[in-house]
């Protein structure tokens, strides 16, 4: 009998979307960058570096599999709009992308459909969110939710201790 498996998942983070996102800045990106904290960690798990630069992810949206890409950028600075190239350091960024793949761009807009309409509008979104948490390998759960519903919730809680 096989023994049981154990593993660590990669840090969960949320992320409130904005214009890159879904896709509505200049260069239309479908990404974000994950918190700079978390680079080496995806870094190594993925085994991003020379070489190999980028890996296909799977985002599980409503129980279905949709395609994304993890993908190691490396900020040099060559092409600064305000400052010198020398006033920044080189950096490393962890992204997830999505602009390849039409089918989980929809998934994702059509869970965040108030959010896509605030910010399509140009109006702020602090109230719509998505939570990315690592499941295994490369499969990742995304999660949505309002801040609005959970802090309503946990308020009731808190009530319901007293």
């Amino acid at each position: 009998m096989p023994r049981p498996k154990l593993w660590q998942p990669l840090p969960s983070f949320e992320v409130y979307p904005k214009l890159t996102f879904f896709g509505l800045n200049k260069g239309q990106s479908h990404c974000i960058s994950l918190h700079k904290g978390t680079t080496e960690k995806y870094k190594d798990f993925f085994d991003l570096g020379e070489g190999q630069l980028q890996k296909s992810i799977i985002f599980i949206i409503e129980s279905k599999p949709f395609p994304a890409t993890i993908r190691l950028a490396r900020i040099n600075r060559t092409r600064p709009y305000k400052l010198k190239p020398g006033d920044l350091s080189e950096r490393q960024v962890i992204l997830f992308e999505w602009k390849r793949f039409d089918l989980t761009q929809f998934a994702i807009r059509n869970n965040l459909r108030e959010a896509y309409e605030l910010i399509k509008n140009n109006q702020k979104n602090e109230k719509y969110k998505v939570k990315f948490n690592h499941l295994e390998d490369n499969i990742f759960l995304l999660r949505f939710g309002i801040t609005e519903t959970l802090e309503r919730q946990l308020a009731f809680l808190s009530e319901m201790r007293k």
